[in-house]
């Protein structure tokens, strides 16, 4: 499965990993009602196989798929205007019109990718973006908690800027 997504999975114009492909490994566009073709959900959760063989294996390519992929997050979907810090949940094939920021880059890019890069390689970039994804899980959806219109738990999508974005709550 990993030589499959390595051999087809990356977006060789574009970078960061195309939404879907074919049985062949032919990209194919993103289906209707997806967010966007460069959806957060997708970026993080492709380096779910390469961040567990890196750990697992220590094998050269697999940490090297997830340092390209976790580049790639970096240079694309990070937002580091002060005060706004986090992942951007969209952007368009050529990652321009970046917006909102949501649970799935925030609390899932953690759990797919961010812990265990700082683990492996316990560097100070990696907790770096561990405590900054920490925070804004702290400071903006927990704190967001007892919002108007919150009934239950917190909102999971928010603007670029962190105000809260949507009536989806109960995360």
């Amino acid at each position: 499965a990993l030589d499959f997504l390595y051999a087809h999975g990356w977006d060789q114009t574009h970078d960061g990993w195309h939404f879907m492909g074919d049985r062949n490994g032919n990209p194919q566009p993103p289906p209707w009602g997806a967010p966007s073709a460069k959806w957060s959900f997708v970026q993080h959760y492709a380096l779910l196989g390469p961040t567990a063989m890196c750990e697992a294996t220590g094998r050269g390519e697999d940490c090297g798929w997830l340092n390209r992929g976790t580049s790639s997050l970096e240079a694309h979907l990070w937002d580091a205007t002060p005060g706004r810090e986090g992942y951007f949940n969209n952007a368009a094939l050529d990652w321009s019109n970046r917006y909102e920021k949501w649970f799935t880059p925030t609390v899932d890019g953690i759990t797919t990718h961010v812990l265990y890069a700082y683990l492996i390689g316990n560097g100070g970039a990696e907790r770096t973006r561990l405590l900054s994804l920490a925070d804004a899980m702290s400071d903006r959806m927990v704190a967001n908690m007892s919002a108007p219109g919150v009934r239950f738990g917190f909102p999971e999508v928010y603007q670029s800027d962190w105000s809260i974005g949507g009536d989806r709550f109960g995360f």
